[in-house]
């Protein structure tokens, strides 16, 4: 398993929040010690999430790797569960879409 963070945002209808944590995760601080990816799981959204979450992302600076998944089985445990299935790295975090996280968590989380 790589050296870094699997941040995992479960969503379900979140166009009205998703924009402030995916702006506060596009400035998380790393350093060549780890990496980060950043996974969205959608849960059935019906108010374009993943299409807002898109948009944003590829029209903001982004320095990690990124990827908006759909998991068609409605609840959390599904979601959380696709997420892990997706994670390429050795430390997962789950983000809730209405949190905001520090710019240096990754780098105090890792220490």
């Amino acid at each position: 398993m790589k050296k870094g963070f699997s941040i995992i945002v479960c969503c379900y209808n979140s166009a009205d929040v998703i924009e402030d944590t995916l702006r506060s995760l596009c400035h998380l601080q790393t350093d060549n010690r780890f990496e980060i990816e950043l996974i969205i799981i959608d849960n059935g959204s019906t108010d374009g999430t993943s299409e807002l979450s898109q948009n944003f992302l590829a029209q903001n600076k982004v320095s990690f790797n990124y990827k908006i998944v759909t998991e068609n089985m409605a609840g959390l445990s599904f979601a959380r569960r696709r997420g892990i299935d997706e994670a390429g790295f050795e430390y997962l975090v789950f983000c809730d879409d209405d949190n905001r996280l520090s710019p240096d968590y990754a780098l105090r989380a890792f220490e």
